[in-house]
């Protein structure tokens, strides 16, 4: 998590400089990996725990708030690979 959270400062002061419609590719494939390790968590859970106990466990909670972030960051990258099909999906050449 934190290692996410030091790559999105990293990536917002890198592309301040860019135009609006540019992005790093680096950094978007960086924020796929880390949304793919969060999902491997939430499913592992969901083995352990099974569905009820997920849900339903002493810790419903914070499995409820981890799930919903994760789905959120799975619907961002959703969202994100529609808009490049969708339209030029422009990409800055410069990695981190």
């Amino acid at each position: 998590i934190f290692l996410n959270l030091v790559l999105l400062g990293a990536e917002v002061d890198a592309s301040a400089s860019l135009p609006s419609d540019e992005r790093l590719h680096g950094f978007y494939v960086l924020n796929m990996i880390i949304v793919a390790l969060f999902v491997v968590e939430i499913a592992l859970k969901f083995a352990a725990y099974t569905c009820k106990g997920f849900f339903q466990g002493s810790d419903r909670l914070w499995n409820i708030f981890d799930f919903s972030i994760v789905m959120l960051s799975v619907g961002e990258i959703i969202a994100d690979v529609v808009d490049q099909l969708t339209s030029d999906g422009r990409y800055a050449d410069s990695d981190i």
